[in-house]
């Protein structure tokens, strides 16, 4: 990665242009070969002639860095001296910090002279840019070397950590948008291709795989290695559901666990698998490929909240196929059943505690119901409870667990909803319910709330 990919770039800037007008001297940043990447404050004239026509000074800096890994004080052939510190990150060369030029010699003339005959520039011109320069003692050249010794030690931090803060607000954004696409989804084929595409467009992997049970999706950027890709992700997929944890390959080619997998030597690839848990046991895992020397351990946050994420999808995509199987709907009302309710509740109480996220209730019954019934006999009453099952689908989301109890009786389980949301939504279904033109009368119901969080409370506590 480059000077602009690991720092960020504005706080490193305006942190050297302090450095700059505390010494009344310019600092600037070159790259590893010389060449600058940003100035502040005013380059002298004469520098500007030089830097422009000639290699002199890019050559000399480049040397420079080579040469000594400290901060040091060197004399140009330009006669100019600068105050030059290395930057290092994690033990590799970034760049390097410089202030000058300054003027300490009287006899910058005769150099000045004679580039302008090496450069083809006019003397008198570079002479008078000379000229404007003033001269600096030994005492201000130290201390430049001392100012640029210690910005060279906590610029880099400083700006590098801001820039991991910007990024981890970015990944917390994208996140919460792959929540948001994942809510929508309650199918297998959905949710892997929502969490596919995320991982390689978003996050930037380049192949992908989804195993969970007996199902499987990849994404290859080349497709002539799906084979081989799927061999080892066979394998991995033993790993992970023995382990329950992340498994980590720096080099596919070099990993003995893959060392029998037929042309293994063609994987030139990093991997990262995460496990894909339901109650707490891996039933599944998300593998990602990344080239080799990729820092997984700069984005394991996300990559963490993205398989948390699939998982409690995928917990609650195999919860409601369990209930479809097991047929546990309700009649007369098309809502789920109590023994659904019960299981539903049960799940996503776990997930709430695993997570610290909110589960709300809303437990609500028809008020007079008997009365109803006793007026207007029971199949009225029937249709009354088919028309009230209606309206709670209308009004429940995409993630909202729907329904009846027994009797006049219902729940809806909003998950991920906490109190102050759901009292509105609470309010905007009872309004509902009394402004529907039942039948034979205006109907209303009474609702209680109840919230779990962090909690381990029981569904029939709850309830």
């Amino acid at each position: 990665m480059d000077f602009q990919e690991l720092v960020d770039v504005p706080t490193w800037q305006r942190m050297q242009d302090a450095a700059a007008a505390s010494l009344h001297v310019p600092v600037f940043t070159v790259d590893t070969a010389g060449r600058l990447l940003m100035v502040s404050g005013v380059m002298p004239g004469y520098a500007q002639v030089i830097e422009n026509k000639s290699l002199l000074l890019v050559s000399t800096r480049e040397k420079e860095l080579r040469e000594r890994t400290e901060g040091h004080i060197y004399k140009c052939p330009s006669g100019m001296h600068y105050a030059i510190t290395p930057v290092f990150l994690n033990g590799r060369l970034l760049c390097a910090l410089v202030a000058g030029p300054m003027r300490i010699d009287q006899d910058t003339e005769n150099t000045a002279i004679s580039l302008a005959k090496l450069m083809g520039v006019d003397t008198d011109q570079l002479l008078g840019e000379l000229a404007k320069m003033p001269m600096q003692s030994n005492d201000v050249l130290a201390a430049a070397q001392s100012m640029v010794d210690a910005f060279a030690k906590v610029l880099p931090e400083a700006a590098i950590f801001r820039r991991e803060a910007m990024q981890k607000v970015g990944s917390l954004q994208s996140l919460l948008e792959f929540s948001n696409q994942l809510g929508t989804q309650l199918e297998l084929d959905p949710l892997f291709i929502t969490t596919i595409t995320f991982c390689v467009k978003q996050i930037g992997m380049q192949d992908a795989a989804i195993w969970f049970h007996d199902r499987a999706m990849r994404f290859s950027s080349l497709e002539d290695r799906n084979a081989l890709c799927a061999e080892v992700e066979r394998r991995l997929m033993l790993q992970v559901l023995g382990a329950n944890s992340v498994v980590h390959i720096p080099d596919a080619r070099k990993d003995f666990t893959l060392q029998k997998v037929p042309h293994i030597e063609a994987l030139s690839n990093a991997i990262y698998v995460l496990p894909l848990q339901v109650d707490g046991k891996a039933e599944g895992m998300l593998a990602l490929y990344a080239p080799i020397g990729t820092m997984f351990s700069s984005m394991a946050g996300l990559l963490q909240g993205v398989a948390q994420r699939l998982s409690a999808s995928l917990e609650r995509a195999k919860s409601l196929r369990v209930a479809q199987e097991n047929a546990v709907t309700d009649a007369l009302t098309g809502l789920h059943n109590k023994r659904f309710l019960m299981e539903a509740l049960k799940n996503e109480l776990n997930r709430a505690k695993q997570f610290t996220r909110p589960t709300t209730l809303l437990i609500f019954d028809i008020d007079n119901f008997k009365s109803f019934n006793d007026t207007y006999g029971h199949p009225a009453g029937d249709a009354l409870l088919r028309q009230m099952g209606a309206i709670i689908r209308e009004h429940a989301n995409q993630i909202d667990i729907a329904c009846r109890y027994g009797g006049e009786e219902f729940v809806l389980i909003m998950p991920e909803t906490n109190p102050e949301h759901a009292q509105l939504r609470a309010e905007k279904l009872r309004s509902a319910i009394a402004g529907f033109p039942f039948e034979h009368r205006r109907c209303s119901v009474s609702i209680g709330m109840v919230v779990a969080m962090k909690s381990s409370s029981s569904p029939d506590a709850m309830i």
